[in-house]
């Protein structure tokens, strides 16, 4: 088989998504089968880890699966190209395919070729379970057959409760979920360093996820002398939503002297003179609108690794409804940055805009609540780690996960974005993104 050839005179090979496994035209995908029928009950679509059948084509000598469209590696490719799966995502892969497979026995069929090839890992991070060979089998075949792929997928004492179970002479899925273990309490000691990502499951021949997830793109600033990396007029909506007010502070005149056992007493001047510009000296510059350094929540730190002004408060690729709210609140500088981790894992981009009064600042905060935080772009520093952000393919950085905050303080009207340099895409990323881009709009303005 090769690309541009047309299987069962209706659909064309595109790309190559693994072995046995094609994109086609129509933006399906073709699975080699062998078999020629095809009866899965309409109920199994409900199933968010099943990708079966819609239908069967022959073509000459061979029969093709027809089925939704999932552009992600199997898990047999993942473990030969990144070794056994830890317990954590062992977990995961196990939860998914048991759900899957409940689905799939309450509507009274078998799938009958579970393996890790039948397993793909999408770019969402789920376990996703296809290759329905269209043959006789079992329940209890299909759990002995996940037990093995299990086996074969994780390291040395990982599951072993879960895998014994499932090869047992009767096993069950009830049985088999009480064997994992709960997910690990928020609340024990993280690292000091956020940890890199697996790579993004998605095909490099076909450069995305899910087609069932509508793809459209997040803009991106880049810094001074860094590569732009697409057009100004490229649309402006994400696929990603993101929490837009949790960060809000209420304005207040005055802050009182605050005292502890452990520092000495301090006091802090009365600060209604940052409610409005007329009254507010603070300079409006990195120095002094941007930490050098700040430490978020899960007790990472993030390093200023660039920072500048831009004296018309807009940008070419942030979107008209952003650029038309901070028009109108008189902005008219933003001061923005970008931070890295110690580990250059994460990317953290902060933008100040000061507005005329904080009466501004708490109107364009309202306003922006039904945007995308994406809708602001993204700065990149201009060489060395996190450069890449910018220069990445346009689907690999609008399919990364992200996460953002906007907030106001005084007269000043914050945002923050972080997202993992290598562009993760797995859900496991989403708490270190959350406590950067919280920690980055809490920490900047005056």
């Amino acid at each position: 088989m090769e690309v541009g050839q047309v299987v069962g005179g209706r659909y064309r090979l595109v790309a190559v998504l693994g072995p046995g496994r094609w994109r086609a035209s129509g933006d399906v995908m073709l699975t080699e089968v062998a078999g020629t029928a095809c009866s899965w009950p309409l109920s199994l679509r409900a199933n968010p880890n099943l990708v079966f059948p819609d239908e069967i084509v022959t073509d000459g000598e061979r029969s093709w699966a027809v089925s939704r469209l999932v552009e992600g590696r199997s898990l047999a490719d993942d473990v030969d190209a990144y070794g056994p799966l830890d317990s954590d995502a062992a977990g995961r892969v196990a939860r998914d395919l048991l759900s899957a497979l409940a689905s799939v026995h309450a509507a009274g069929v078998a799938h009958g070729g579970i393996s890790a090839a039948t397993v793909l890992l999408a770019g969402t991070g789920e376990a996703l379970l296809a290759g329905f060979p269209v043959a006789e089998a079992t329940p209890a075949g299909d759990l002995r057959a996940l037990g093995e792929t299990l086996r074969l997928a994780v390291g040395e004492g990982v599951l072993e409760e879960l895998i014994a179970r499932l090869l047992a002479d009767e096993p069950a899925i009830p049985e088999a979920l009480a064997a994992l273990e709960p997910p690990q309490p928020t609340n024990e000691q993280p690292a000091t360093t956020a940890p890199a990502p697996r790579p993004p499951a998605f095909s490099p021949a076909a450069g995305g996820i899910l087609t069932l997830i509508a793809v459209v793109l997040i803009v991106v600033i880049v810094a001074a002398n860094s590569h732009d990396s697409t057009p100004a007029s490229s649309p402006t909506t994400t696929t990603h939503e993101y929490i837009a007010d949790t960060t809000t502070e209420t304005t207040t005149t005055t802050e009182t002297t605050t005292t502890t056992t452990e520092e000495p007493t301090t006091t802090t001047a009365d600060t209604a003179s940052l409610d409005a510009s007329g009254t507010d000296d603070t300079p409006l510059t990195a120095a002094a609108l941007l930490p050098d350094q700040f430490t978020d929540d899960k007790d990472v730190t993030y390093t200023l690794r660039s920072a500048g002004v831009r004296n018309d408060c807009g940008n070419p690729w942030e979107t008209d409804e952003v650029a038309g709210i901070l028009a109108k609140a008189g902005c008219e500088k933003l001061i923005s940055g970008s931070y890295l981790d110690t580990g250059n894992h994460i990317m953290v981009w902060v933008a100040v805009a000061p507005l005329p009064d904080v009466q501004a600042a708490a109107s364009a905060h309202d306003a922006l609540r039904g945007t995308h935080s994406g809708d602001w772009g993204v700065q990149c520093p201009n060489d060395g780690p996190g450069a890449s952000v910018c220069d990445a393919s346009w689907d690999a950085f609008n399919n990364a996960e992200q996460y953002g905050y906007i907030g106001h303080h005084h007269r000043y009207l914050v945002h923050a974005i972080a997202l993992y340099v290598n562009l993760g895409q797995g859900t496991d990323e989403q708490p270190w993104l959350m406590a950067a881009s919280d920690k980055a709009v809490r920490v900047a303005g005056p």
